[in-house]
C-alpha cells in the first residue's frame, strides 16, 4: 500500500511547487542600487533605485542615483524600438537608438553558466537561491533569483538574458572596475498606464547620431 502512495504524494508535492509560481508579464520591479567606481586611486559610491516597468512586450527601466545621474530607456518589443530619455536644462530628447546594435553589444551575456552554489536566502518574503554566473570570455557574477516568479520577457536584464526566475539581488563587476550591487525592494504584479511607454510630447526626437553631433 505505501509503495502507491509515496509516488503520488510526491506527485503532488511537484504539482503544488509548480502551481506555486506565478508568471510576471505586468508591473513594477524595483531594487536599490549601490555602485563602487574608481576615481584615480580612490573609489566613488553611489546609491540610488532601479526602476523596471513591464508590459508584455513594452519596458521601461530607470536608473536614479544619489548624485543626479538619471538615466531612462524605452522598449517596445512590438515595432523594436528603443528610446533613451534625456533632460537638459532646456530641453528635453528622446535619443533613438539601433536596436541592433544594443543586441549585438550584450551578446556578450548570452550562453551564460547559472550554476546553484549553497545557501539559500530570503530577501523580501521571497525564498531565493543562490547562484554563480560564468559568462563566455571567463567573467564571472553572483545572482540570488527566486523560483516564485517566472520571467516572460528575455530582455528585462542586460546581464542575465532570458533567465527565467526573478533574481532578488545580484552583483557584478564592469571591465573599467566598477561594481555594482542590485537588491530587490518590491514587486508589484498591477496594471501599467500605457502612457508610462511613449514618449512625452515636450520631448524632442531624435537619432542617436544627431544628438552625439549636437554635443560636439
Amino acid at each position: 500500500m505505501r509503495s502507491y502512495l509515496f509516488p503520488c504524494f510526491f506527485l503532488l508535492l511537484i504539482t503544488g511547487k509548480a502551481l506555486a509560481q506565478k508568471q510576471f508579464t505586468e508591473g513594477t520591479i524595483v531594487y536599490d542600487v549601490s555602485i563602487e567606481a574608481k576615481a584615480g586611486k580612490a573609489m566613488e559610491r553611489y546609491y540610488g533605485i532601479y526602476t523596471i516597468n513591464i508590459k508584455d512586450k513594452e519596458m521601461r527601466q530607470e536608473l536614479k542615483l544619489n548624485k543626479g545621474y538619471d538615466d531612462v530607456l524605452v522598449y517596445n518589443g512590438n515595432d523594436n524600438s528603443v528610446y533613451s530619455l534625456k533632460i537638459t536644462p532646456d530641453k528635453k530628447y528622446a535619443i533613438q537608438l539601433n536596436n541592433a546594435d544594443l543586441a549585438k553589444k550584450n551578446r556578450v551575456y548570452e550562453n551564460y553558466d547559472l550554476d546553484d552554489v549553497a545557501g539559500d536566502s530570503t530577501i523580501n518574503g521571497l525564498p531565493g537561491e543562490r547562484a554563480k554566473i560564468t559568462y563566455k570570455d571567463g567573467s564571472k557574477g553572483t545572482v540570488i533569483y527566486t523560483r516564485k516568479w517566472l520571467l516572460t520577457n528575455p530582455r528585462i536584464y542586460e546581464r542575465f538574458p532570458g533567465i527565467k526566475h526573478l533574481p532578488l539581488a545580484f552583483t557584478y563587476t564592469n571591465a573599467d572596475g566598477t561594481t555594482l550591487s542590485f537588491t530587490l525592494v518590491k514587486i508589484l504584479d498591477a496594471p501599467i498606464e500605457n502612457s508610462l511607454f511613449r514618449i512625452p510630447a515636450d520631448y524632442k526626437i531624435m537619432t542617436n547620431a544627431e544628438y552625439k553631433e549636437m554635443n560636439r
